[in-house]
């Protein structure tokens, strides 16, 4: 009996904490429209992200709340921008990212210079 109590209280903590949290979904694409696979796409100042997979989309759980998304893909800008996700809600994302970035030419040129 303790133990199908304590299976019961295991179960009920889990879903109060899946109620406090959302989820975040969209897609990353290049800024001619072309998904991009691979895309890292993180909540800013934490380690919760994922990586975009077919077409550019992605997922991730994230708390109730205002978050920073911040997405990274070599050979292009970085993005972020804020979302709110409510409990138990979701909410939509997409990010465009324009070709290269000034690091690139830097790294390029201190490449060329050794």
């Amino acid at each position: 009996m303790k133990r199908i109590c304590t299976l019961l209280l295991a179960g009920l903590w889990s879903l109060v904490a899946f109620a406090q949290s959302g989820t975040i979904s969209g897609a990353v694409t290049s800024d001619d429209g072309e998904g991009l696979v691979g895309a890292t796409v993180a909540i800013k100042g934490t380690s919760t992200g994922t990586s975009s997979g077919a077409n550019g989309a992605y997922s991730l759980t994230a708390p109730a709340g205002t978050h920073t998304i911040v997405v990274t893909y070599t050979g292009y800008a970085n993005a972020e921008a804020s979302v709110t996700v409510s409990a138990g809600g979701r909410a939509t994302l997409n990010f465009s990212l324009a070709a290269g970035t000034d690091l690139d030419r830097h790294a390029a040129g201190d490449l060329a210079h050794r």
